[in-house]
């Protein structure tokens, strides 16, 4: 990922940054850290390509982008006429998907 913050940058604090550092893991996640004129650090924790988290925020974005997208069009046809094929392959995915989560999520009785 790319770094957020750049040195000299003004912020939205009023402040300057003043050192930016950015270190890569052996899992490929990456960790900023800005300090500004203040001595304020902030630092943005991004986790590697294929990890758990990463895959989890993939799937967040994902599924956030296409619920906005139905809600356009719900906003857009309130009456329910008939969806276009991309919409409904957007749908068909979405639901897919909700299915593939619920059946990991309850594929197994261990525990119960």
């Amino acid at each position: 990922m790319s770094a957020q913050y750049t040195v000299n940058q003004s912020l939205p604090n009023g402040g300057t940054v003043v050192s930016d550092t950015y270190v890569t893991g052996p899992d490929g996640s990456t960790v900023e850290t800005m300090v500004d004129n203040f001595g304020d650090t902030v630092q943005i924790f991004t986790p590697g390509p294929g990890t758990p988290q990463a895959n989890a925020n993939t799937i967040n974005a994902n599924v956030k982008a296409n619920q906005a997208t139905i809600k356009a069009w719900i906003a857009a046809n309130p009456t329910g006429a008939v969806l276009t094929g991309p919409q409904t392959l957007i749908l068909a995915k979405m639901l897919n998907g909700l299915c593939n989560l619920l059946l990991a999520e309850f594929g197994s009785t261990t525990g119960t």
